[in-house]
């Protein structure tokens, strides 16, 4: 489960538009619910914010956290 150190590391760094992100890495990992739907947004958005517990959808969030700081910091060289 994310605890708040690491939702508030995470939050920093997604900032906009992370849900969807999430929810496309959900769809290419054939994630989906016990009745076969896709993931909800605010589904994802639980997760995120401790209220629901799914580690497959909590290693999304990472995911697209460490794309996204590898995006930042590649951005942050070239401008240097």
């Amino acid at each position: 489960m994310i605890n708040k150190t690491e939702r508030n590391k995470l939050r920093k760094v997604l900032k906009n538009k992370w849900i969807e992100d999430v929810l496309k890495k959900t769809i290419e990992k054939q994630l989906v619910t016990k009745h076969g739907n896709n993931y909800e947004k605010t589904y994802i958005s639980q997760v995120l914010n401790g209220k629901q517990s799914n580690l497959n959808i909590e290693n999304c969030i990472r995911e697209v956290y460490n794309e996204r700081k590898k995006t930042q910091s590649n951005l942050i060289v070239k401008t240097l």
